[in-house]
Formats: structure tokens, sequence, C-alpha cells
């Protein structure tokens, strides 16, 4: 993470103005800088900066901040990202002054095949930083063979152990088995969160990478304060130990036991990750075995078989305080979900689900089931000629077919990112101007309030022109409207 500053409210533009006017004060002040300081105080300050006297040495640490701050900030994809210790690579005086405030060096960003001057930047760093807590993100790095890898991401993460005490968040992605043992005896005392991503050739990319060997367990062991684990591309290991303390989880492939565990035992999960859940070990269906987890808030779930199974993992869990849930493909029944959301009785704000769907399944029911929802996005796999949407379900959404009681009240984003029939394209055209322009026709109604839909997303090439047309209407009226190019390819 990159540390961020904002002007007084709170946005870019805010930091922007700031900036302007900060600039504009050091005019004015920077020329009587000299006549301020004595000769005594002038020759002490040289002999221990030798870039004292440099104009901008005599900004106040919080306006260096914010110059350099410019250069940190997010950049677009495919760009490299500027961080301090980039800076700190142009020449000794950029060193000094980018160094000069213990604000910038929490942040440490670089690639895992970093150059020899690189390396000895990054001992320089971590000196200088001190007792700072660090914020560690090493990343990706594609070309070369995996041997040259191992030899460079063993040689940064055996200068970043040198610190560890100081370790306030981990990300590595690209790590390897073979680094594992720079791990050994080493401790995290304030480490929170960790992120690890396995290294794979790219020969080896599928839908459902997995990496040959388990993720560093020792190494979650020996962090007492972590809080936030996340594993890409590792199956689950009966060797990883979580503390209760746990609240953000997450790992590429797990066993639906396993799963059912880790929500009964921790106790204090917010958010769950897992986008490959194997049924082959589901319990016994008579009775089914429920597991509560009552501080879930956000799931993130794939169902992984051959085919539909006929129970899934969410036959057995009750979460009461999810608001945020994502279904993933490539198996899983939308019966199931719908039952889920009503047994766990809670108030979902969001759903994302990319689901099979059968022609006796019903979407009204799962709609009825989530009155709380306020954005949906809605997507499906198969490989047949099933038409999955109907107009009667588009109607149930548009208040003007159902006495200004439509479904899901409280919707205001809604994304349909597959095939539009042709006799849903003007259905689908009247809901959305209608949930549009709902605070005009709904003046003088006296019925439950609907909320405004503020932002939709549908497959470019499936809108009619006069569906498409009638989005870019909206769009200049403000509206935010999104198109994808194609839909995604459908299983075989």
């Amino acid at each position: 993470m990159v540390y961020q500053i904002c002007g007084m409210d709170g946005t870019s533009s805010g930091l922007i103005a700031f900036a302007q006017t900060a600039t504009r004060l050091v005019e004015q002040f920077i020329p009587t800088m000299p006549s301020l300081l004595n000769v005594s105080t002038e020759d002490e300050a040289t002999t221990s900066n030798p870039y004292f006297l440099l104009p901008i040495s005599w900004l106040p640490p919080e306006i260096m901040i914010i110059i350099f701050q410019f250069n940190l900030g997010d950049t677009a994809p495919g760009k490299r990202a500027i961080t301090p210790l980039y800076l700190g690579s142009i020449c000794k005086e950029w060193r000094h002054l980018v160094w000069s405030t213990p604000l910038l060096w929490r942040d440490i960003a670089m690639h895992v095949i970093a150059t020899d001057s690189q390396v000895a930047l990054l001992r320089d760093w971590l000196l200088r930083a001190g007792t700072t807590p660090l914020d560690i993100t090493l990343k990706e790095s594609f070309g070369g063979s995996s041997k040259d890898l191992v030899f460079l991401l063993r040689r940064v993460l055996s200068t970043l152990v040198t610190h560890s005490a100081y370790w306030s968040s981990f990300s590595c992605a690209s790590l390897m088995f073979e680094c594992y043992d720079v791990f050994r005896d080493v401790h995290f005392p304030i480490l929170k969160t960790i992120y690890l991503r396995a290294y794979l050739s790219s020969k080896f990319i599928t839908i459902f990478p997995l990496y040959d060997h388990p993720p560093p367990s020792a190494m979650f062991v020996r962090s007492p304060q972590l809080t936030s684990l996340l594993m890409d591309r590792y199956p689950f290991d009966e060797a990883i130990t979580l503390s209760n303390q746990i609240t953000t989880f997450g790992i590429c492939k797990i066993g639906a036991r396993d799963l059912l565990t880790i929500l009964q035992s921790l106790k204090r999960l917010e958010s769950a990750q897992f986008p490959n859940v194997e049924h082959d070990d589901l319990p016994s269906p008579h009775p089914i075995h429920i597991v509560s987890n009552h501080t879930l808030s956000s799931l993130r779930i794939g169902i992984n078989n051959e085919e539909v199974p006929q129970r899934s993992v969410l036959d057995h869990i009750k979460l009461p305080s999810l608001v945020d849930l994502r279904i993933q493909p490539p198996y899983s029944r939308l019966s199931s979900i719908t039952s889920f959301i009503t047994r766990s009785g809670c108030s979902l704000k969001s759903l994302d689900i990319k689901i099979m769907l059968s022609e006796e399944e019903d979407l009204v029911a799962t709609f009825a089931a989530v009155p709380t929802l306020v954005k949906l996005n809605l997507c499906f796999e198969t490989s047949s000629d099933f038409t999955h949407m109907k107009p009667e379900v588009i109607n149930a959404l548009n208040p003007t077919y159902r006495g200004w009681q439509p479904l899901l009240p409280n919707l205001t984003s809604f994304g349909y990112l597959d095939h539009i029939p042709d006799d849903c394209q003007l259905p689908f055209a009247q809901l959305v101007q209608q949930r549009w322009s709902l605070p005009e026709a709904n003046s003088g109604n006296t019925s439950p309030a609907v909320a405004r839909l503020q932002s939709v997303k549908f497959v470019s090439k499936e809108c009619a022109p006069e569906l498409r047309e009638l989005l870019l209407e909206l769009s200049s009226q403000g509206m935010q409207v999104e198109f994808e190019e194609t839909l995604r390819p459908k299983p075989s």
C-alpha cells in the first residue's frame, strides 16, 4: 500500500489545491530564510546535512511529503509504480531529500528480480527506517529460469528479514518453496497482513492453478498479531494453524469439511475467499449439519465438481451477518443459494452470482429472498440454448408493473452479463427507464420508497439499437452506464 495524503476535503482535487497554495507560500517564504539563519547555525546545519542550503531543504516536512506523493500514487495498468526506493536511486541528493522523513519509509515495493544496486538501496533504506512499521510488496516477475528466480528472491527476502521485527504487512506475488528456509526461526511480532501468491510457470496457468507445495505455515505461527491471511494458488494444508483473531482468510483450493471447520473455529472472521471448493467430502445429508458463523460479512465462494452437485456446502452453513456474497462458477444451484440466504436471515447488500441455471429454477423467488439488496450482478454458465431471462422476471423489478412495490426496492446498481432475448429488450429498457426516473414518477406516491437505479452494466452486442440508444441517453443524464465488449466463453 502507498501512504496517501489528501487535502482538507479528503479528495485528490483538495490535495492539488492544497499543494498549489503551499507552493505559493513557500515561494514567498524562501527568500527570507537566509536572513533568519545566523552563521553558527548555518555552519552546524551544513556539516550535519550537506544539502541543507538547497531551497527544497527549507520546506516543512509536510509539504515535502505532498510533493513526493504526486510521484508515488497509483499508476495506470502496465506502468511502473514510482516508490521512494526508486526516487532514492536517482542520486545521493535525491536520496537524502526523499528519505528525510519517516512518513515515507514505511512503504517498500519492488520486483523480486532486483538488481545489485536496488538491493544495496534496500539495505540503506532499512537502516534509515529504523523502527518504522514496514508495508512490503514484492511484485511478480516474468522471464528467466526458475533457478535464477530462486537466487534473486532469496537475496531480497534475506535482506528484508533482517528487519522482520518491523514488518506490518507482507505481500509476495512469486513465492517459491526453495525460499521457505529464509523464514526459518524468524519472528514477526507486529505482522498483521500476509498475502502470498505461489510462483507458477506461465505454461501451468489454468482456471485454478495450484502449486505443488503447501504455504510456509511456520511463518503464520510466528506472527502473533496476524489478522489477515490470503493465499493464492495454494491448496489448503492441515499444517496451517489459524489463530482465533483471524478476520480475513482466503485460499485457492479447499475441501468442504475443512471449510466448515474454518467457519466454525474462526469466531472473528469477517471476510473469506474460497474460489475452489471440493465437495467430495461433504458430511452425510441425514441429518444435514449446519455450521453458523455470526461475524462473517463477506464471502466469495466457488463450487468445483464434475457436475452440479445435489448438495452444496451452502446447504450446511448459516451466516446471519452476511452483506456481500459472490458465487463463482463453475457449479452451484440457484435453489441452494436461495435456501442459504433465507436460512441465514441476513441483510444482504451485494450479490454477484455466476451460476448454472436449470429451467425449473425461479429467479423471482431468489429476488424475493433478498429485499435489502443494493447491488446485483448476474451471469449464467451453461452450454445449452436455454433462455435464462424472461420478461416476467424483469417486470417483477419494474415499479409500474407491481403497484410501486417491485422486488429489490433498494437496488441502485444492476449488471446483467448474459444474452438478452428479443422479448426481453423492451422490458429491460422500461425497467431501467422507470427505476432511473423514480424521483419524478414517485413524487406523489405514498407507497414504500423505491431506490433510484444509478448504474447498469450490459454486454454491448446483446443490446438492441433501441436499448443501447436509451442507455446512452440515460448516461448523458447522469446514470453510470457500462458496456462489456463480449460474452465470456461458455463451458463446453
